[in-house]
């Protein structure tokens, strides 16, 4: 199954290594795009990823991912939200659930996890949190995205 166009917010080694897994998962490059602000990292993705769009902002888009350092993730989840996207996935360290389901519109569903570093080859594992207003695709949809680095699994709800 295939999880649809995406945007990363962020072309880090997180974030790179997600879009390296989709890709060797069978997604088309072409539905893939890149938000990375520093033009020598564009560069680099631009090489290492043929056919992956790299942009410098957020366009318009349906779902996403935020692969960004901690201070910025509610931000570009209101920055997403607002381009269109209906789902998003966050992969900030320390940010909540909560605190990013806030920053977006009530069209968009929230899903907070954190893989651990063996992500970075393949071999991660990651607990899944939904935000309330998940629904049981959005939590697949995260579950497949992450699972092209690894495992995963939802957390109970509390």
């Amino acid at each position: 199954m295939s999880v649809g166009a995406i945007t990363f917010v962020g072309g880090g080694n997180m974030g790179a290594a997600l879009v390296e897994g989709l890709i060797r998962a069978g997604e088309s490059p072409s539905g893939i795009t890149i938000v990375e602000t520093s033009a020598d990292r564009r560069a680099l993705l631009a090489e290492k990823f043929p056919g992956v769009t790299l942009v410098d902002s957020i366009g318009p888009c349906t779902a996403g991912v935020i692969a960004v350092k901690p201070a910025g993730a509610a931000a570009v989840c209101r920055d997403l939200s607002a381009a269109g996207a209906t789902r998003v996935l966050s992969i900030a360290a320390g940010v909540s659930v909560e605190t990013l389901q806030s920053a977006a519109s009530g069209s968009t569903a929230v899903v907070r996890a954190m893989p651990n570093t063996p992500a970075l080859v393949g071999e991660g594992a990651a607990g899944i949190c939904a935000s309330s207003r998940c629904s049981a695709a959005d939590v697949e949809w995260a579950r497949q995205v992450l699972g092209a680095v690894g495992w995963s699994s939802r957390c109970p709800s509390r």
